[in-house]
Formats: C-alpha cells, structure tokens, sequence
C-alpha cells in the first residue's frame, strides 16, 4: 500500500467541507444528513505484547467498526477501508487479517490486528518503540464520513514479559552498546545473577530475537540487518530453576 500521511487525509476532509459550505443552494434531504453519521472504532484488548521472535508471533486485538446514523441506527452493508498508523503515516507496523471490510445488518464490521515480531519490521516500524502506540484507522467508502470524530482506535503494544517463580534466580546484565550499527560487535555480559540461598547458577543462555543463541556469562553478538532486536538472558541453578529477563538493542544501517 503507497504510504500516505494522516494530515493529508484531514486537509482533504476540511477542503471538501469548506466547498458545501460555500454552496448557495441546497437540495432537499431524502432522509438523514450522512454528513452526521458516527464511526466508532474499537480494539479489544487495547493493549497488546510484541512477539519475542519471528518464530514466537505477537498477540492480537480485535478490531470492532460500527456505523450509525444519528439516534443510534445502524448503516448496514457500506464498506469500509481499515489502515494501521504510527505517528502521521500510514505504515503497516502489524498485521491486519482483513482490511476491506463491509458492514452487517447491524452496523458492524470487523478484523483482527496482530502485533509485529522482534526485530521489529522496517521501514514500517521505523517511527515505533516498544512501549508506544499505534493507531487502527477506519474510513468508510465515500467522502460524508469525513467529518466523523471517531474513526480510529489506539492500541499500546509492550515488550513480552516473563513471570518468575518463588525460588528462581534474579538475573541481571549489561548490553554494551545499546546502539550499534550492522556487523557491529555488541558485548552482553552477566551483571551478577543470583540463584536463591543455598544453591548456584550452572547456566547462561542467550537468545536473540535474530534467531540465534549463545551459552555464557558473557557473549558478543552482531546483527545483519537494521532494526530494533531482543536479548533474553535466561539463567538455570543447580535445581533446574530458570529465570529470564530481555532487552532492546537498536540497529541502524
């Protein structure tokens, strides 16, 4: 899809509003203004987790879309074109199962968004960090919806987390540097990982959302692509408890 800003669709809907207000003559209405149908836009839940690695995918919001006319009745059978949103630009940093959409006997219609992986996918997510928002924007065919005010949903997607045990180790490191650049060496190293009273820590594992790992207290890895990238260190005692926690490296060309 041509990538385009969300101000040139609004600059587009305020020009098209000021040319009926200059008109000098208006027909009569047939029945109600569409000018005053309302588009509601809602993802559920509106907060989402990335995936861990291109093998481990991100979880889903459901897109809900509905249509009415004033006073709540529902404009069946219209479609509508559903687009994803970082920022100002219209950029696929996810997944929609479906985009042409057509509304049903009640005013509805619907898709699934899904999350990126890890690293994230570029240029679409060049504009998004983890922890940030983007927007699903719903617009139904023709031009009378445009001065809608609800037409787009917001959806937060977060790093994954993992949940530790009673008894597991606490794991701590370092990532020197955080920015680097492709083919570049970056340092991981353990920053004193613990295991509880009374027992020791006999493992380090790395994996890297590039789909590598790596066994060690310390490690260096390079990245061959651009991108924001995951390192999840997970620890193992002599019990066979496990604990994890990961990072974000950025890569730039």
């Amino acid at each position: 899809m041509q990538m385009k800003t969300l101000a040139a669709v609004l600059v587009a809907g305020l020009v098209a509003g000021g040319c009926a207000v200059h008109q000098t003559e208006e027909p009569a209405l047939a029945g109600p203004s569409e000018l005053a149908n309302a588009v509601q836009v809602t993802a559920t839940p509106d907060t989402i987790k990335l995936g861990m690695s291109p093998l481990n995918p991100g979880e889903s919001s459901q897109i809900v879309v509905r249509l009415m006319v004033p006073g709540g009745a529902a404009v069946a059978n219209r479609a509508v074109r559903v687009d994803i949103a970082v920022g100002q630009s219209f950029v696929d940093c996810g997944q929609l199962a479906l985009r042409d959409l057509l509304t049903g006997s009640d005013g509805r219609a619907a898709t699934v968004f899904t999350a990126p992986t890890q690293p994230l996918p570029q240029p679409e997510c060049t504009n998004f960090a983890p922890g940030g928002t983007i927007s699903i924007i719903a617009t139904p065919a023709g031009t009378n919806f445009q001065t809608s005010s609800q037409r787009a949903a917001t959806i937060r997607m977060i790093m994954p987390t993992v949940i530790q045990p009673p008894g597991a180790p606490t794991v701590s490191f370092t990532v020197s540097p955080t920015t680097a650049k492709v083919a570049d060496e970056v340092s991981f190293s353990d920053a004193g990982s613990s295991a509880a009273a009374g027992r020791a820590i006999v493992s380090f594992r790395w994996d890297f959302s590039d789909g590598i790992s790596k066994n060690g207290a310390f490690v260096q890895h390079d990245f061959s692509a651009p991108g924001t990238y995951t390192a999840t260190l997970t620890v193992t005692d002599d019990l066979g408890n496990q604990s994890s926690k990961s990072a974000t490296i950025t890569i730039t060309p």
